[in-house]
C-alpha cells in the first residue's frame, strides 16, 4: 500500500499534494481530518493516468472526520490525490486528507 498526506492542515481551497503510485489501481481510502467547526467541507478524491489532468474518483461532504473507499472495481488510475473544493468557516478550520492506494505489490 502506498501512503499520502495530500492536504496537510489545508484552510484553502485547491489540490493538495499528489503520488504517482507504483502501478494503476482503483481500491483507494481516503481519511479526512477536521479541525474548528466549519459550517460546509467538500473533499474530493481525484486521479489521473499522467499527473495532468484529473478526474474525481469520490468525495466527502461532512463537517466532521469521515473515510471514503472506493471500489475496487472502480476507475484504475495512476496518480492520486486530495482536492479541498468547498470550506467555509465562521473561525479557524483546517482540513487534512490522507489517502492509502492498494498498488498491487
Amino acid at each position: 500500500m502506498g501512503n499520502l498526506a495530500s492536504l496537510n492542515a489545508a484552510t484553502q481551497m485547491g489540490p493538495g499534494t499528489s503520488n504517482k503510485l507504483a502501478m494503476s489501481t482503483a481500491r483507494h481510502t481516503m481519511i479526512v481530518t477536521i479541525t474548528g467547526t466549519p459550517t460546509s467541507v467538500v473533499t474530493v478524491l481525484q486521479g489521473s493516468h499522467d499527473g495532468t489532468h484529473w478526474v474525481d474518483v469520490g468525495r466527502i461532504q461532512s463537517t466532521s472526520d469521515g473515510i471514503l473507499n472506493t471500489d475496487a472495481n472502480g476507475t484504475l488510475v495512476s496518480w492520486i490525490r486530495a482536492d479541498l473544493r468547498e470550506l467555509v468557516s465562521f473561525g479557524p478550520a483546517t482540513v487534512t486528507a490522507s489517502i492509502a492506494s492498494a498498488d498491487g505489490t
